[in-house]
């Protein structure tokens, strides 16, 4: 069978499963970790330039996707709202509902009209009302979002990998932050891991058995990581609350 490349779909909505390997590190030397990447017999360069990444993400009254993703259920699913490299204001954002069946996961993404809206507690929480206003989203995604809650907001820096033969991508994300969306958003007061980077290796299912020789050439272990429980968890030991 046909390796095929894996190119990122842009169809709003249109899913396509892939797997998707982290590898959560801490101290370790950035620099050594980048060698590393480039270094390998798969040839690894540079994919896309960097960029920050912001994002909201939402969940039930009851926590229902935090707890599915805890507990590392079979089906699980989060839903986020994500845009670049503004740290003012969320702007050219677009809705991703990440599912995982198993091992593999798809993301479904729809790209949103401009909210043009500074980052502030206020609006963060509103963020749901403009998903509902949203002419771009289907009404099922509409009906959902109407009993979801703003539960995290998070952002990081990403460096972009690809592989010679285009078939294994890695992103590498730093400077990791987290705080409670219905905190005043202050830059300062973010939780802020400086010692954590996450590795993730992504590649369609057909080229798992190639994928296991690029993740044994680093000498780091595959490990379940989510941003969104780790994340969650920070802020409730920082608020001494429960979920």
């Amino acid at each position: 069978m046909e390796n095929k490349p894996l190119n990122k779909n842009k169809l709003d909505g249109k899913q396509v499963w892939r797997y998707e390997r982290k590898i959560p590190i801490i101290n370790y030397d950035k620099k050594q970790l980048e060698f590393l990447i480039r270094r390998n017999f798969y040839s690894f360069v540079p994919h896309y330039p960097d960029r920050y990444i912001y994002n909201i993400y939402y969940d039930s009254n009851n926590f229902q996707y935090f707890h599915e993703n805890q507990e590392g259920l079979s089906n699980r699913k989060k839903i986020r709202l994500r845009w670049y490299n503004n740290n003012q204001k969320i702007h050219n954002s677009k809705l991703e509902i990440k599912s995982k069946k198993g091992m593999v996961g798809s993301k479904q993404v729809f790209h949103l009209p401009d909210f043009n809206m500074l980052i502030s507690s206020k609006n963060l929480v509103n963020t749901n009302r403009k998903l509902l206003e949203a002419d771009s989203l289907p009404n099922w995604v509409k009906e959902m979002s109407m009993f979801l809650q703003p539960t995290l907001f998070n952002s990081y820096k990403r460096q972009y990998y690809i592989s010679k033969d285009k078939l294994f991508r890695i992103t590498l994300d730093t400077q990791l932050t987290f705080q409670d969306p219905l905190e005043k958003y202050n830059v300062s007061k973010l939780l802020l891991p400086s010692n954590l980077m996450v590795l993730e290796i992504k590649y369609l299912a057909e080229n798992d058995q190639k994928a296991s020789e690029i993740m044994n050439s680093f000498p780091f272990r595959v490990d379940k990581f989510s941003k969104y429980v780790f994340g969650l968890n920070k802020i409730r030991i920082k608020n001494y609350a429960t979920i």
